[in-house]
């Protein structure tokens, strides 16, 4: 499914569950945990803490993976930098795919490596609710790779 977002229009905010796996096919989006109003530029405030640039995505790149496949709430807001157009993956899709090319599941777990503080976060709230043992926080690619080779019975 295709999917067109305008300026400052949120993709999803904190605490939505995840549905879809996201892939930029135009521009730039930013990863934000909150956002303050500046200088006529709308933005969304989510807490009381100071706005926090994580990440940003450009073309060809995707997000939204993580939560989609431990089916928890996004951690964070996505807004469109500019007007965008992402193609959107369900979770059947997309288990689909990790099913068919397993080189995917590897691209998956290096590329959540990368963003160390989104999944420790993930992973406080997975521990929180008891679906974490201690032993995963100290190497996390180990315990994204044995997450998903759980959910998708897959050999990595």
């Amino acid at each position: 499914m295709w999917f067109r977002q305008t300026l400052t229009t949120p993709v999803f905010t904190i605490g939505e569950q995840a549905i879809s796996l996201l892939w930029i096919i135009k521009v730039i989006v930013l990863l934000i945990l909150v956002s303050i109003i500046a200088r006529g530029i709308k933005a969304i405030y989510e807490n009381k803490k100071i706005s926090n640039l994580i990440f940003t995505f450009s073309q060809g790149e995707y997000f939204g993976e993580l939560p989609l496949l431990l089916q928890v709430p996004y951690p964070t807001t996505m807004i469109a930098a500019t007007e965008t157009t992402l193609f959107l993956i369900g979770k059947n899709c997309f288990q689909n795919l990790l099913d068919n090319y397993p080189c995917l599941v590897q691209e998956v777990a290096e590329e959540l490596a990368k963003r160390q503080d989104t999944l420790k976060n993930y992973q406080q709230q997975l521990k929180d609710m008891g679906l974490m043992d201690e032993q995963y926080l100290q190497n996390p690619v180990m315990w994204i790779r044995q997450r998903l080779t759980k959910i998708f019975s897959l050999k990595i």
